[in-house]
């Protein structure tokens, strides 16, 4: 992923992202590019799903494609940073701990109310973190970068 952000490829692709029709007045063939970041998005798919399989040993259509699981693999890298390469990894290496110890806390309680509070969480950080957990580290690394001058 680094590799590609940092190659003309990324660069591209940014472009597009930004303001498509720019891209192609510049020369970007957009549906070429289009497509191959939904093949290599496919590849990493299909990689990950691999290794999902050998950790639960069985693929279920409910289980693996269930709205729960799906919304847990959205919000990891939202979390933890769009268009960044450790944001999934900081994502999900925090919330995934996070939900545990408050169901532990407090799944027994109250029906619910778990929920609630990992939800609340969530929204928290998405109100005051908009750009995820790396953004926050970005953006104190570059105050305190000016700070020095």
């Amino acid at each position: 992923s680094t590799w590609v952000r940092r190659a003309r490829l990324g660069y591209y692709w940014m472009a597009i992202r930004e303001n498509e029709e720019a891209a192609r007045a510049v020369g970007i063939r957009v549906m070429a590019y289009k497509l191959l970041a939904t093949c290599l998005s496919a590849f990493f798919a299909a990689f990950g799903g691999t290794f999902y399989a050998q950790y639960t040993y069985f693929i279920d259509p409910p289980t693996v494609l269930g709205f729960n699981l799906s919304i847990e693999i959205l919000i990891y890298p939202i979390v933890g940073g769009i268009g960044t390469v450790l944001g999934p990894l900081i994502g999900a290496s925090l919330l995934y701990p996070l939900a545990e110890i408050i169901r532990t806390l407090l799944g027994d309680k109250t029906a619910g109310v778990h929920l609630m509070v990992y939800g609340g969480i969530l929204v928290a950080i998405m109100i005051f973190a908009p750009r995820g957990i790396v953004g926050v580290f970005q953006t104190l690394f570059t105050s305190r970068k000016g700070e020095g001058k």
